[in-house]
Order: C-alpha cells, then structure tokens, then sequence
C-alpha cells in the first residue's frame, strides 16, 4: 500500500458555458461579492489589511476581471490554469452565474478550468439551418 503525505490534488475542472448579453456592462465595485473579494485578497501580494491596501486590491482584481471579461465578450476562451491573474478565474466564475448554460467535469483532475462564450450569431445560424 502506498501512503501520500504533503499536497494530494484530487481535483476534477469544472468548466462552463456562458451565452452574454450584449449589453452586458463591465463589473462594478458593488457588483463584487464577498466570496470574490476573499479570492481576490487570498491571491493578492499586497499586505496588510487597512482600507487603503483593500481598496488597492480590490480595484487591481476588478480592473483584471473586467479586461477578461471583454476577452469572453471578444469570443475568447478563459483558462484558470493559464490566467495571469489570481483569483479572477474564480470571481468571474461567481458573476457570471446568470449566464451560464451549463457547466461540466472536464476530469482532468488538474484543477484547469475554463469559461467559453457561446457565440449567439452561430447559435442562429444553426437554428436558421434546422428549419
């Protein structure tokens, strides 16, 4: 029998599926929950914990969520294992519940997860196709 100590990952990817509205505005402040600012401050390299480094941390983390966002709007594909920016990947996650479709185990036990945009024109032209 063999016995692991240290880090064991057993983690499977949870990936999904977003259809976004083409209005959808970039994110705000308020629009931050608190599980994403625990995210956004547990990646942080910033220390301390007075209101200035907070705020600091939280602007940098929205203005990171908001540029991937615009690469999802962009028809992009959104990896956690490659994103640049710790904690994002798991905060877009919690702000685009609205609009996922649907989510899937990818299995791969990495912890590599995506967000990938449907393209809403393609949806239609299959539609359009099936009639």
């Amino acid at each position: 029998m063999k016995i692991r100590t240290g880090f064991v990952s057993n983690s499977s990817s949870s990936s999904f599926v977003v259809l976004l509205p083409a209005n959808l505005k970039e994110f705000e402040y308020k629009d931050l929950t608190d599980d994403c600012k625990n995210h956004l401050l547990e990646n942080s390299n910033e220390s301390g914990d007075d209101e200035h480094t907070l705020e600091k941390i939280y602007t940098k983390g929205l203005n990171n969520i908001n540029t991937e966002l615009r690469k999802l709007k962009q028809g992009k594909t959104l990896s956690q294992f490659h994103s640049k920016h710790g904690g994002v990947f798991e905060c877009l996650e919690e702000l685009l519940k609205p609009y996922i479709l649907d989510s899937f185990d990818s299995g791969g036990g990495d912890g590599e997860g995506t967000i990938k945009p449907i393209d809403i024109k393609r949806v239609r032209e299959i539609l359009d196709q099936r009639s």
